[in-house]
């Protein structure tokens, strides 16, 4: 599958359309910080009964689904950035 998306890119030139490497981009980090936020959360709430952090998880939760829906824009950028961290938990998020 990542195979596929690298030829597809490099065969209608996607990469070299500046805008739409710097929309990527920012999906990324966007979802890179979710998973920041998701994993200290995730600590808090391991700690103890900390409602504060479980609310946080849950809005967290609700943050990156809504990045990866598939009629999201730039889903798929969304669900590699959260495949290659490799966590069970986020992975279920993916289905």
């Amino acid at each position: 599958m990542f195979l596929q998306g690298r030829l597809s890119r490099s065969r209608i030139k996607l990469d070299e359309h500046v805008p739409l490497a710097e929309a990527r981009r920012k999906i990324w980090q966007k979802v890179d910080q979710l998973i920041a936020d998701f994993s200290t959360a995730k600590t808090r709430c391991s700690a103890g009964n900390n409602p504060s952090a479980k609310a946080k998880l849950s809005e967290i939760r609700a943050r990156i689904r809504e990045l990866i829906h598939p009629n999201a824009e730039l889903s798929a950028v969304a669900r590699w950035c959260i495949l290659v961290r490799n966590d069970s938990q986020l992975s279920k998020l993916i289905g």
